[in-house]
C-alpha cells in the first residue's frame, strides 16, 4: 500500500503543476479580454455576401467599392435596443437629402440567430422601415471586437475601413453619441469620395489646401470666398480617429498649419466655418 502511494506521488505532482499552469493561462485570458478589448477590434471590415430578410442580396465589399457608406446596427430584438436603433437609424437617414442613396443602414441581429420575421417585426414596429434587415452568422457583432449590445459600426472606402464603433452595451445603454456618429458618417463619406463633402454647398467649395502632398511640413488653407471665415480645424486619420486640432497662423489671406508632428501617411483635414454649416473635409498626404 505504501509503495503504491509512493508511486502515485510523482503523478500527482505533475498533475498539480499542469493544473497550476492552466489556472495561470485562464487568468491571463480573462485579464486580456476584460482589460484590453481594443486589442481585439479590427481596422478593416469583414465581408459578407448574404440575402437579407427582405430577400435581397447584399455584398459588403461591393457596396463599399461602389462608394457607399455602410452603418451596421447590431441588436438583440428587444425593448432595450429600440431607442439606440431608432437614433442610429435617424442619424443615418438625415444624410439622405444631401447624399441620396449614399448611406446604407443595416439592422443586424447580434449573433445572426433570430428568425427573420422577428427582425422584420422589430424594424416595422419601431419605425425602421427603410432599414436593410439581416439575421445571418455571416455578419455578427463580434466581427468588430468584443460583444456589446447594441453595437454601431460605420464602414467606408475601397480600403474597407472601420471608421467608427460604438459599443453601447459597455456604457449607458440606449444612449447613442449622435455627434460622434454624425462625424463618423461624414468622415466615411469623405473617405469613400473625397470630393463629395467638399462640394456640398457653393459657399464651401472654394476652400482649398496646398501643397498636397505637404512636402515641407506646412499646409496652406485658402478661402476664396470672402463671406466664409474659419472656426475650428481638426485632423483625423484614415480610420476616423481624431489626431489634433493644430495651431494656425493667418497670413496674406490664407492660413498655415505646421504638420511636422504627424507621421507619414494620409489624413483628413476637417474645417468648420463660423456659419455652422457642414464641415469642409479635405484629404491630404504627409510624405
Amino acid at each position: 500500500m505504501h509503495e503504491k502511494v509512493k508511486n502515485q506521488q510523482p503523478l500527482m505532482s505533475a498533475f498539480v503543476r499542469k493544473l497550476a499552469k492552466l489556472q495561470v493561462f485562464l487568468f491571463a485570458v480573462m485579464f486580456f479580454e476584460t482589460n484590453i478589448p481594443s486589442a481585439m477590434s479590427q481596422q478593416t471590415a469583414t465581408n459578407f455576401n448574404v440575402t437579407s430578410c427582405n430577400s435581397q442580396n447584399y455584398e459588403l465589399f461591393e457596396m463599399l467599392d461602389a462608394g457607399n457608406v455602410v452603418v451596421l446596427c447590431f441588436v438583440m430584438p428587444c425593448g432595450s435596443c429600440v431607442t439606440p436603433a431608432k437614433t442610429a437609424y435617424n442619424v443615418s437617414n438625415s444624410f439622405e437629402s444631401t447624399y441620396p442613396g449614399k448611406v446604407k443602414f443595416f439592422l443586424c441581429d447580434d449573433y445572426g440567430t433570430s428568425p427573420c420575421n422577428t427582425m422584420n417585426s422589430f424594424a416595422n414596429n419601431y419605425g425602421l422601415s427603410n432599414a436593410i434587415v439581416l439575421s445571418t452568422p455571416d455578419c455578427i457583432m463580434t466581427d468588430y471586437g468584443s460583444a456589446a449590445m447594441p453595437k454601431i459600426v460605420v464602414l467606408a472606402g475601397k480600403e474597407h475601413l472601420v471608421i467608427d464603433v460604438q459599443n453601447l452595451g459597455t456604457g449607458v445603454q440606449g444612449e447613442v453619441n449622435t455627434q460622434q456618429l454624425n462625424e463618423a458618417i461624414l468622415t466615411a463619406i469623405t473617405n469613400s469620395d473625397p470630393m463629395s463633402v467638399s462640394c456640398v454647398e457653393n459657399e464651401v467649395k472654394n476652400m482649398v489646401i496646398y501643397p498636397n502632398p505637404a512636402c515641407n511640413n506646412i499646409l496652406y488653407i485658402e478661402n476664396r470666398d470672402e463671406d466664409i471665415s474659419f472656426s475650428t480645424i481638426d485632423i483625423y486619420d484614415l480610420s476616423g480617429k481624431w489626431i489634433a486640432s493644430p495651431a494656425t497662423n493667418k497670413h496674406d489671406g490664407h492660413i498655415t498649419i505646421n504638420i511636422s508632428a504627424l507621421h507619414a501617411g494620409t489624413y483628413f483635414l476637417k474645417i468648420h466655418d463660423s456659419k455652422g454649416t457642414l464641415p469642409v473635409t479635405r484629404k491630404f498626404i504627409k510624405p
